[in-house]
């Protein structure tokens, strides 16, 4: 049976509502009265309690429409209910034709048409989009001069200290009796779907039993990166025939391969590349290696292995649950655009990553694209299927120094998925020592003689400072700096982008300047300008910049100088000379450590690789080797050797 959670605004009608359930012997129904600022957790509650269908009212029901993917009835005015209240409405009004005013959410209101002419009676309808809205809703009908407005509880309060006649409008035994009956029918309806959906996932059980799922596949590719074959599991993967690709660009048949790697491997600059994509719903783990005929390389093999996850019929239930109250990851690689060769190097290894199960530590600052990174690697790992849940290490250390508090309750949620830490900087020790022990452990740790279950969750972490500094100063403990440390990825702030940072300004203004029915566009010189200014907040500055210019810029072309000027205006802390000060509390990094260290002695020998070298203790060959590998050889590359 489907259980059903009915949720109210108030306790006003629980129990007409109880009564009405009692009535037609629903068992699988309840009702609940909670508030607004409860919605989405009570919602996540009940799913977790086993609900699988639920009904809510008004912003209660947005909210939970946004952020989760429960199934979801909207309890909406009854339209005799409004009918009859229109009625009231006119009456007080004393007007041959008045004027009404709405001030309610857009998901409250039943079908509005021809209630005008029903009544004859105008309608003016303002929607309520947050609970904090209402005075600026009213003063948007009071513009209007409507002779009654009509709305709940607050907006009636509000309009008649305005000086406007109102008149309640909310719920009644009538919308909640008619919500009953779309459930009992949505409910129908999801048993018949659960029973056809079990008779197609034992159908394809029996598929795949012989091949246990993990299909595999080749493709064999040219010297100068053509398709020569594809095999018949790849023509399935792809669908299309050999005959079709054959010739193609191996870059053009898989969009997902790095193409500047794939060119490398033909050139015997790479021995291998390896990286995650999604096809047909699933996630495969791509390697491609060099096909050599003595010291000659003659083409490129590309191997397809699939990484999905095996899970039981019982975990499946547990991963749909997941997802549907909220714990999913929403963003893809495709959807992280860039133009900045830094950035593309990032993104590459961390679709190498989503072939591990590994910890992956992301630096970042505040504002740059490392939870989307993290993310996307989820959506082609072969956690895929688990979900996908997010903590705050600030948080969930002030909720309590028990892991078996805030920490515990987090990978409980991720059982089978991913754990998202996000400033791990910041975890208290005690949890730091909890989470070491954890990702340490194969099944059951103990800590302070309490057991400790272990789940499967694949962790991911992101800082914003360097985790060595903390951990030389005894702030960080040493054993999970380098259980984390392992797979370290870095997001480059969008400063250091410029190319990045005209495409996102370029875009942000498009989409700010479209919200108000406006035509703007950078004249010559304004991303110059851009570019030199310090996007510290990266995107969310940006694109608060952006509305802030979409707002008050005059005419349809942006220049330079309106740009220089905002940024002083909103940032006037910033647009002068940085003041001296101590040495930061947090250090932020933006690439690896070794990177940092190669950095820091070039500079001191102004690029001089032999002297750098020396002091490195290593030769100049390493030490070239190791700064292309970081992408800074063109930093130095006219410097003495």
């Amino acid at each position: 049976m489907i259980k059903t959670v009915v949720f109210l605004p108030d306790e006003r009608l629980l129990e007409a509502a109880q009564s009405m359930i009692r009535e037609r012997k629903l068992t699988d129904v309840s009702v609940k009265a909670i508030r607004t600022m409860d919605a989405v957790n009570e919602a996540r509650a009940a799913a977790e309690r086993g609900a699988g269908l639920l009904a809510a009212c008004g912003y209660q029901a947005k909210l939970i429409r946004e952020y989760t993917k429960l199934p979801l009835v909207e309890i909406r005015i009854h339209t005799q209910e409004l009918g009859l209240l229109l009625k009231r409405a006119r009456a007080m009004a004393r007007k041959e034709r008045p004027h009404i005013g709405l001030a309610v959410p857009e998901n409250l209101l039943c079908d509005l048409e021809s209630m005008e002419e029903l009544f004859d009676l105008r309608l003016s309808v303002v929607f309520l989009k947050q609970t904090d809205h209402i005075s600026r809703a009213l003063r948007e009908l009071a513009r209007l001069k409507p002779d009654v407005i009509m709305g709940g509880e607050a907006v009636c309060a509000e309009a008649r200290q305005m000086g406007f006649p109102s008149l309640a409008l909310d719920i009644t035994e009538r919308s909640v009796a008619a919500a009953l009956l779309e459930t009992e029918r949505m409910a129908a309806v999801a048993r018949l779907q659960t029973a056809a959906g079990a008779a197609e996932e034992g159908a394809a059980r029996d598929a795949l039993a012989d091949g246990g799922g993990a299909l595999e596949g080749r493709v064999r590719v040219s010297p100068n990166g053509t398709v020569l074959s594809i095999s018949r599991r790849i023509e399935e993967l792809i669908s299309r025939k050999n005959e079709e690709v054959v010739g193609l660009p191996l870059s053009g048949v898989f969009p997902e391969l790095d193409a500047k790697a794939a060119a490398r491997i033909l050139r015997g600059e790479q021995k291998e590349y390896s990286a995650c994509a999604e096809l047909l719903g699933r996630s495969w783990l791509i390697r491609m290696t060099p096909v050599r005929y003595g010291a000659q390389i003659t083409g490129a093999n590309v191997d397809f292995k699939s990484v999905e996850a095996a899970f039981s019929r019982q975990d499946g239930r547990h991963f749909r649950k997941s997802r549907l109250i909220g714990y999913e990851a929403g963003a893809l690689f495709e959807d992280i655009a860039t133009e900045d060769e830094a950035m593309q190097r990032a993104l590459a290894l961390a679709r190498r990553y989503a072939g591990s199960d590994a910890p992956v530590l992301i630096y970042g600052e505040e504002g740059t694209e490392y939870q989307m990174a993290a993310e996307a690697i989820h959506n082609i790992s072969l956690r895929r299927g688990g979900p996908f849940v997010r903590v705050d290490a600030k948080v969930i250390s002030e909720a309590g120094k028990d892991i078996r508090t805030g920490l515990l309750e987090a990978l409980k949620k991720a059982a089978g998925g991913t754990l998202f830490i996000k400033d791990v900087d910041r975890l208290a020790p005690s949890l730091q020592s909890g989470l070491t022990r954890l990702l340490t452990a194969d099944g059951a740790a103990r800590t302070d003689a309490q057991p400790l279950y272990s789940p499967g969750v694949r962790v991911m972490a992101s800082s914003g400072i360097c985790l060595r500094n903390l951990v030389r100063n005894g702030f960080f403990h040493e054993e999970l700096f380098y259980l984390l440390h392992g797979l370290t990825l870095t997001i480059p702030p969008l400063r250091r982008r410029p190319a990045d940072l005209e495409l996102y300004f370029e875009r942000y203004l498009k989409e700010c300047a479209a919200r108000y029915h406006r035509e703007l566009t950078p004249a010559d010189g304004a991303l110059k300008a851009l570019c030199g200014l310090d996007f510290n907040g990266n995107h969310i500055q940006l694109k608060a910049f952006c509305e802030r210019l979409a707002l008050t810029a005059d005419g349809e072309r942006v220049d330079a100088a309106q740009i220089r000027e905002l940024y002083e205006e909103l940032y006037p802390e910033l647009s002068g000379p940085e003041p001296e000060r101590e040495a930061p509390e947090r250090i932020v990094v933006y690439q690896p450590p070794e990177a940092t260290e190669l950095n820091e002695v070039l500079e001191k020998y102004k690029g001089n690789r032999g002297l750098a070298a020396k002091e490195l203790g290593i030769s100049t060959t390493t030490l070239w080797r190791k700064m292309r590998k970081y992408g800074i050889e063109a930093r130095y590359v006219n410097a003495e050797v």
